[in-house]
């Protein structure tokens, strides 16, 4: 046999039996390729599960940043709605007719105002009367009556404002305590501010 011969043969010979080694490689790699898109696959969904998540904190963020934001700039004209109040507070009593078209006038652009902090969501808080709630109020000082429980607000000295569940300025407030009513009363009976 030639060579030529020898190697159309070899060529043309129906499969021979392979070795060990060469049918571990065939078995192996399916197995590693089954592997490495399971490791794929896992990769990817973690992968959404992080854009999702960087998603939703962004969302998040930005909200706060927009309640933040108006907040800040709520707080910034506050100062100008407390000095038309006081001026509206401390009106002079005349007949006048230019001063009472003075405080008309005020009055009209504190209306405004207001509108245009209830159109952005803030609210005024005026508590009085009501109970004394820390979370919203800043006690300016302590009155003894006999007309109030102890703890309710008697007068609002300063509005708050809030926005939502975001509090842009407490309450500047008068709370009441109780006079003690006779022996046997404690102050420990009393919730204290």
């Amino acid at each position: 046999m030639t060579e030529h011969e020898k190697h159309t043969t070899d060529m043309s010979a129906p499969d021979r039996p392979q070795s060990a080694e060469s049918k571990d490689a065939k078995t192996k790699k399916p197995a590693d390729a089954e592997a490495k898109l399971s490791d794929l696959e896992d990769k990817f969904l973690r992968a959404l599960a992080d854009a999702e998540n960087a998603r939703k904190r962004a969302a998040r963020a930005r909200t706060e940043g927009h309640v933040a934001g108006i907040a800040e700039a709520v707080n910034a004209l506050l100062p100008t709605l407390d000095n038309i109040e006081l001026a509206l507070k401390n009106r002079p009593n005349t007949d006048a007719v230019s001063v009472a078209s003075l405080f008309d006038g005020v009055e009209a652009t504190r209306r405004v105002f207001i509108e245009g902090l209830k159109s952005l969501g803030v609210e005024r808080l005026d508590p009085t009367g009501e109970a004394f709630d820390p979370n919203t109020c800043e006690a300016m000082s302590v009155q003894e009556v006999d007309t109030a429980p102890t703890n309710t607000v008697l007068e609002t000295v300063q509005p708050g404002y809030r926005r939502g569940d975001y509090l842009i300025r407490p309450a500047i407030v008068v709370v009441s305590k109780m006079k003690n009513s006779g022996p046997g009363e404690s102050e420990d009976q009393h919730t204290k501010v």
